[in-house]
């Protein structure tokens, strides 16, 4: 059997990041709208290049506007990866500013925080074809 790649767009439209739904996505992520919005999303952070984000944004930190990296993440007791990871965030001064989120979230939550983006963070160590990319584009955010 052949399970084609695929993703009903339907729930990824564009919105307007002054919609209602839209700030309330950036308010319970705490990131106030003057800041940028970097998004991985996936099983763990690792597996998605996180900790190849995280490296380069503590090297450009201060010389580029105020940003905030959320980590879009599974919990998957005992999963010890993402404690690896919030420990790189802290090691590398970036702590603050680098939010893992855990919480069992519907398909609407992660198309309304695409449309949060100002940057997609896309690369992974494992897919071949991200299917994130395709819902970005339908929701016109980037």
């Amino acid at each position: 059997m052949v399970l084609p790649v695929g993703c009903g767009t339907d729930r990824y439209t564009p919105h307007s990041r002054d919609d209602f739904k839209v700030q309330a996505i950036r308010q319970v992520l705490g990131i106030s709208d003057d800041q940028l919005m970097i998004l991985t999303a996936g099983g763990d952070g690792a597996s998605k290049g996180a900790q190849e984000v995280m490296h380069a944004l503590a090297l450009i930190d201060g010389e580029v506007p105020d940003w905030r990296y959320v980590c879009k993440v599974c919990l998957n007791p005992p999963d010890q990866q993402n404690l690896i990871d919030l420990k790189l965030a802290e090691d590398l001064g970036i702590g603050e500013k680098v939010i893992f989120s855990t919480n069992v979230v519907s398909q609407n939550f992660i198309a309304l925080s695409i449309i949060c983006l100002r940057h997609l963070r896309c690369a992974s160590r494992l897919e071949g074809f991200g299917m994130i990319q395709v819902e970005a584009n339908a929701c016109e955010s980037l």
